[in-house]
């Protein structure tokens, strides 16, 4: 389940289908599997750790992933992007307009993973396909300061 389509990238960039290939399929998937491993370190096992779950016995499995069409669809094309413009790029020691783009998306893509993970994911830990209050609850990190 690619977390974005063609549609989704042409909405972005109207013309990023003129460049004679087909679909972006390849591309798209890389994204999801590259998303889902920072999900799974960034995201996944900090909230095992705060709520008690050992992420070895219950790993991350992204079929659980609550409304993910509109919590990871940007992050999804900025990232499929990068990686359409990393393809697109020509081989040669100065940069093209193709180099820019795929710089211009991985900072997006960045942005837009640190947002993501400030606000946490919806994620269904008890495989009932509803989100529950306590499934969303962030805790709260309180430090000791010493003045």
């Amino acid at each position: 389940m690619p977390y974005s389509t063609d549609e989704d990238l042409t909405k972005i960039r109207p013309k990023i289908m003129n460049y004679g290939i087909e679909n972006w399929a390849a591309q798209r998937v890389e994204a999801e599997s590259y998303i889902n491993r920072i999900l799974d370190h960034q995201w996944y096992r900090p909230q095992c750790s705060d709520l008690g779950v050992d992420w070895r016995a219950y790993p991350f499995n992204s079929e659980l992933l609550l409304n993910y069409a509109e919590q990871l669809k940007s992050l999804s094309c900025y990232k499929t992007l990068s990686l359409v413009y990393l393809y697109l790029m020509k081989d040669s020691p100065e940069e093209d307009a193709f180099e820019r783009q795929h710089k211009l998306f991985s900072k997006l893509f960045a942005d837009e993973l640190r947002a993501v993970l400030a606000a946490g994911i919806d994620y269904d830990w008890d495989e009932d396909e509803e989100l529950l209050s306590q499934e969303t609850k962030r805790p709260m990190i309180r430090r000791l300061k010493r003045c």
